[in-house]
């Protein structure tokens, strides 16, 4: 006959620990913390914090980008007037009769930059004609430089080189028209002036023998030529605003070109309105006419 067995009876003792042991860790209900909710006011002093920060950073970057398009707007029309004064310098060299030189042909001023370029509490006060100093700050600069002083017949007589002479000017429009004869290839016909071309307005414009018309410089406020004729009577006329194809050649030729180079549009801009420009010019040598 088996035996029986049976579990030894587990004292008393050992059974009322087992009850009273405390439960494992994980299986015990934790009790979180109560948290303090965040005021109206907290909230109201952290958004405008963070506000004032935003604001901050888009104004930071809206400055950025209004440099940005100042700076990309005047060099483009750095390149735009240089580029275009030196295809016209290049055939100036090789000038050739029939030469003609139209004093804004429209019969009218464009206004000008809108800015008091020379101090002197005045605003596009000077006519772009190489002399007769419209505001009466002439100085004759060439009067005298260490050794070196200017020609007698220029001595006391305001030109384009003095300072405060052409220094503030309204715009101009000018149209220059004569025969090219370069050194090598056939003698052809140029035309400058400022016009529509495809659509745009105020386009520095080439008409070569009334055939092909190709732009040279966009954005044009002002185009202005001055025209040096050593043949005239006194000094003060050497520099003519306009010149008749009954002339001989011009012993050489002063251009300036104003471009727009405001990051704002061109259409925008209305006489006298003070406006952002580049100014090139250049006195050019007709070849033929060196002596």
């Amino acid at each position: 006959m088996t035996p029986n067995r049976t579990q030894p009876p587990v004292p008393r003792l050992l059974r009322r620990a087992a009850a009273t042991r405390p439960l494992p860790a994980r299986g015990r209900a934790r009790i979180a913390p109560a948290r303090r909710a965040f005021t109206f006011l907290e909230i109201l002093v952290a958004l405008l914090v963070a506000l004032a920060l935003l604001t901050s950073v888009v104004a930071t970057f809206i400055t950025i980008l209004n440099l940005t398009a100042k700076s990309d707007a005047h060099l483009v029309a750095v390149a735009n007037a240089r580029a275009a004064l030196e295809t016209i310098s290049m055939e100036i060299k090789g000038a050739a009769l029939p030469f003609l030189g139209l004093n804004n042909p429209e019969g009218l001023f464009l206004g000008g930059d809108g800015v008091d370029n020379d101090g002197d509490e005045l605003v596009d006060e000077e006519q772009p004609d190489g002399r007769n100093d419209d505001d009466g700050d002439w100085a004759d600069q060439h009067a005298g430089i260490g050794a070196w002083a200017e020609r007698p017949d220029g001595l006391g007589v305001d030109d384009l080189g003095d300072f405060g002479v052409d220094e503030d000017c309204v715009f101009n429009l000018d149209e220059l028209a004569f025969r090219v004869a370069p050194s090598s290839g056939p003698d052809y016909d140029v035309l400058y002036r400022v016009a529509e071309f495809q659509g745009r307005e105020r386009v520095l414009v080439r008409l070569i023998d009334n055939l092909s018309t190709s732009p040279l410089a966009y954005d044009v406020l002002s185009f202005n030529c001055l025209y040096w004729n050593p043949a005239a009577a006194a000094p003060a006329e050497r520099w003519a605003e306009s010149w008749s194809p009954s002339l001989n050649l011009p012993a050489c030729v002063a251009v300036e070109i104003t471009v727009h180079a405001d990051a704002k549009p061109i259409e925008s801009y209305t006489n006298g309105q003070p406006v952002r420009t580049v100014t090139e010019r250049s006195i050019i040598n007709i070849e033929s006419m060196i002596p």
